[in-house]
C-alpha cells in the first residue's frame, strides 16, 4: 500500500504491530528520516459506554538546521472519537483542525509558540 502526501509517495515499510504501520518516503535513508506512521487503538467498551476509537498519524522528517546540523522534525495528529458519532461530525472536526493547522493561527502557534492570538 502507498500513501501520497502532496506529490510525494510513501511506501509501506513495516508493520510494527497489528495496529501500527510505518511508511517511508523518497528521501528516506539510513541517515535521513522521511516517514509517515499510522496507528490505531480499538474501543474498549464498558457496561455503560461503547468506548472511543483512537487513531494517529505521525510525520517525521530529518531537516538541516541553520548551523548545518541535522535533527528530526515531527508532527503528530491524533483523534479520539466516541463509538456511535456520525461521520459528518468526525469530518467536521477533522476539517476544523486542518483549517487551523494551515492558517495564520496555526502558523502563530507552531512557529512563534503564540497561544493567545
Amino acid at each position: 500500500m502507498t500513501i501520497t502526501l502532496n506529490t510525494l509517495v510513501y511506501n509501506q515499510d513495516a508493520s510494527v504491530t497489528k495496529d501500527k504501520v510505518d511508511y517511508t518516503g523518497p528521501s528516506n535513508t539510513f541517515a535521513v528520516k522521511d516517514k509517515v506512521s499510522l496507528a490505531r487503538v480499538a474501543p474498549k467498551p464498558t457496561a455503560t459506554f461503547d468506548g472511543v476509537a483512537r487513531a494517529e498519524v505521525k510525520r517525521t522528517k530529518t531537516v538541516t538546521l541553520a548551523n548545518g546540523q541535522k535533527a528530526d522534525a515531527i508532527v503528530t495528529a491524533a483523534v479520539s472519537f466516541p463509538v456511535g458519532m456520525t461521520k459528518v461530525d468526525a469530518d467536521a472536526l477533522r476539517d476544523d483542525v486542518g483549517d487551523f493547522l494551515i492558517g495564520t493561527d496555526g502558523d502563530a502557534l507552531f512557529w512563534s509558540h503564540d497561544i493567545t492570538r
